[in-house]
């Protein structure tokens, strides 16, 4: 029997979790996608080695990493090490419980499998396998060998510490023969984070997964990096119903569509809060997040201002204690129409690195005398 066979059925043997606890884990087309393609094998060997799983809130995405971390406990062989890690002990403890519960609620599983909650640890003595959930705990990460880690809410990975972690877990492993790496996230509007640099390389891959359907065009081929991405492309129109349908494989099934409704109009009512709905409802990516505010707006403000030592004016001071740019902005009530005039700073010996971390042209600014260096 195929593996992918074997995993949707296995997978489709347990409950469901949380709202829908108790209920078949019946899996749906797009979810049997996944599993295809995941644990698809060519002369006995599994080939992906690496997943990055773009997925929206809300889309089921802890229900269907616990169940990849309970097959690869039970059924891929003896001496496995199954690791899922996460930003906080919190987030590292979601998988852990969903695996929990799905264990409970199946008399054979209890049995082969010890839980143990103090350490967020499952152990299986029949296949010599453990599952632990882990956070950024230091040196003490590197003695694992794993065979499979599952980095989870990959968006929030954002300090060294969690580079330190991705790095002590992916590193050990090199020990094993067919080892395996899941990346679940939503999108982020970081540009340093792990998460960005994943996603920037998954969506130029040949043969990656884009809203449920394969895309053969792009700048690399990794047949062994599989990537799947459901998100809201730039340009998309964010109101249109058809494009949360695509981007949200679950909507109208684990996704309440009142829910997402709710959230929409929110969003309608509150300019900041579109920004919050594109991120993490459609996974627009980071160029459009950073849009805040319509431009053709602000552009039409554009103009000569009178003298304007003669109106109110109120001032903003902002000084940067690390990476920010320090600000001084001062507003001019002009007979109910207002002025700005900003100044910015920045240290002359970060120009040329800001440029090339942010991918924004600092040293054009300071060039036009937008950016005071100092």
């Amino acid at each position: 029997m195929e593996l992918s066979t074997q995993a949707i059925q296995f997978i489709e043997n347990l409950s469901l979790v949380g709202d829908h606890s108790g209920q078949p884990f019946v899996l749906r087309p797009w979810q049997k996608q996944i599993l295809k393609a995941l644990f698809r094998t060519r002369n006995g060997q599994r080939v992906v080695s690496k997943m990055f799983l773009l997925l929206p809130r809300k889309n089921g995405k802890t229900q269907i990493a616990a169940a990849i971390c309970l097959f690869a406990l039970l059924c891929l062989g003896r001496n496995q090490q199954i690791l899922s890690a996460a930003a906080t002990q919190e987030q590292a403890s979601r998988i852990f419980d969903a695996m929990v519960e799905m264990i409970r609620a199946d008399e054979t599983l209890s049995k082969l499998c010890e839980i143990i909650p103090s350490k967020h640890r499952i152990v299986c003595e029949a296949t010599n396998s453990f599952y632990a959930a882990v956070t950024s705990g230091g040196d003490a990460l590197h003695g694992y060998s794993p065979t499979l880690v599952v980095l989870d809410e990959l968006h929030a990975f954002t300090q060294p510490k969690h580079r330190r972690l991705h790095a002590a877990l992916t590193t050990g492993l090199g020990a094993r023969a067919n080892p395996l790496t899941i990346l679940i996230s939503t999108q982020t509007s970081d540009r340093t984070s792990l998460a960005h640099e994943e996603f920037e390389f998954a969506r130029k891959l040949k043969g990656r997964t884009e809203n449920g359907k394969v895309k053969r065009s792009g700048q690399y081929e990794n047949e062994k990096y599989l990537s799947v991405l459901y998100y809201a492309d730039e340009k998309a129109d964010w109101t249109d119903k058809a494009v949360w349908k695509a981007v949200n494989p679950a909507l109208g099934d684990y996704l309440n569509a009142n829910f997402l409704e709710d959230e929409y109009k929110l969003a309608q009512r509150i300019p900041s809060r579109a920004n919050h709905f594109k991120q993490y409802y459609l996974n627009v990516p980071i160029d459009s997040l950073g849009k805040w505010m319509d431009m053709s707006l602000w552009d039409g403000c554009a103009g000569r201002s009178p003298t304007l030592s003669d109106y109110p004016c109120w001032g903003g001071l902002d000084l940067a204690p690390v990476n920010d740019l320090s600000s001084f902005v001062l507003l001019f009530d002009v007979e109910g129409v207002y002025h700005v005039q900003p100044y910015f700073w920045c240290p002359e010996a970060d120009i040329m690195a800001r440029s090339k971390v942010e991918q924004v042209p600092y040293d054009l600014w300071r060039d036009r005398g937008f950016i005071r260096v100092c």
